[in-house]
């Protein structure tokens, strides 16, 4: 007895719809990243600028800022801290409310 040959058996349009949604969802994704990638990074420079010219902090100190703002966006990302804990330890710290801001 001959072996019939093996056919691929055609997608369904709504199995097709579903993995084209996925691939758009999976580029949406890398897109948000990469901006919040962004973001992050111009946010930094403008408080290392601040502190440069406004307090006339040096390379050293520059440094160990920014080390710490890493450590905290990556703490952020991580989520082992959310922005509002933040906000509330410097209300709590200093009395700053950054929603008035």
């Amino acid at each position: 007895m001959k072996s019939q040959p093996f056919v691929k058996p055609k997608m369904r349009a709504a199995d097709m719809m579903r993995m084209e949604m996925a691939k758009q969802a999976e580029h949406t994704a890398k897109q948000m990243a990469i901006v919040t990638t962004q973001i992050i990074h111009e946010m930094n420079v403008v408080v290392l600028i601040v502190m440069h010219d406004r307090y006339n902090f040096d390379r050293n100190q520059l440094l160990k800022v920014y080390a710490e703002l890493k450590e905290e966006w990556d703490a952020i990302e991580k989520k082992y801290v959310k922005v509002q804990d933040m906000e509330k330890a410097l209300l709590d710290e200093t009395g700053i409310d950054v929603s008035e801001i």
